[in-house]
């Protein structure tokens, strides 16, 4: 049981640490790229791009969970 209880708070930390790192050690290098007007619009742009990339994996997912929309088949039979 502890080994369970050290492995899952090992994991936690080994997932969840890095991501917290380069939030923290890499926030004021981004604010201050967002006074450049040429990094501004790049980052925009990816910014835009990605949650253009969630909405779709969204709707996609949601049309083939909850309205079971199947591709058709191929009858080559």
């Amino acid at each position: 049981m502890a080994a369970g209880v050290v492995g899952s708070i090992l994991t936690t930390w080994v997932t969840f640490a890095p991501c917290f790192l380069w939030i923290s050690l890499g926030a004021p290098y981004v604010e201050a790229l967002r006074s450049n007007q040429a990094l501004n619009a790049a980052l925009s742009a990816v910014t835009a791009a990605i949650v253009g990339v969630v909405l779709n994996l969204s709707v996609w997912f949601t049309l083939h969970t909850r309205h079971q929309i199947r591709r058709p088949q191929n009858d080559k039979d």
